[in-house]
């Protein structure tokens, strides 16, 4: 369903003007900007992998890649325009299963951070396989065991 492709200076400027209702307001374009600016080479936030996903040619959302001690991280973020139309899931499922075999991934888990307050998102993350697993002031840590089916 959702087709993944590297971010593009216009796909970020596109992102960059989505407004949400509640806990995230906007999403932070900036070192995207920056690095196209600065290295030619976009990443995003930390020096991560930005990828659009893609319905019918629509920007339906993006999927942030960081590996930290070579473990994958991702931040995720669907166009708020198809927020709360049951695609929640398959987004997550379907950018999964992208970056694993993008990265030949093979640790034991992902993990990603949200926010408390977001208790939407929190949801979704927990309905395709996302565990709490630590905590740090208002911020989430949760991770997903991926030697189980994705």
């Amino acid at each position: 369903m959702f087709e993944f492709s590297p971010v593009t200076l216009e796909t970020i400027k596109e992102i960059g003007d989505w407004r949400y209702n509640g806990v995230v307001k906007s999403i932070y374009i900036t070192p995207y900007l920056e690095s196209i600016r600065d290295k030619k080479n976009i990443k995003g936030p930390d020096g991560c992998d930005g990828f659009i996903a893609n319905i019918d040619s629509q920007v339906a959302g993006l999927f942030e890649f960081y590996f930290e001690d070579d473990v994958m991280e991702i931040g995720v973020a669907l166009n708020p325009t198809l927020v709360g139309k049951g695609l929640g899931k398959k987004f997550i499922r379907e950018g999964l299963n992208f970056g694993i075999k993008k990265y030949n991934y093979m640790k034991d888990y992902i993990r990603l951070t949200v926010n408390e307050k977001n208790k939407s998102a929190i949801k979704v993350y927990e309905s395709v396989g996302f565990n709490y697993f630590n905590k740090n002031g208002d911020l989430i840590e949760m991770r997903k065991d991926i030697k189980t089916t994705i």
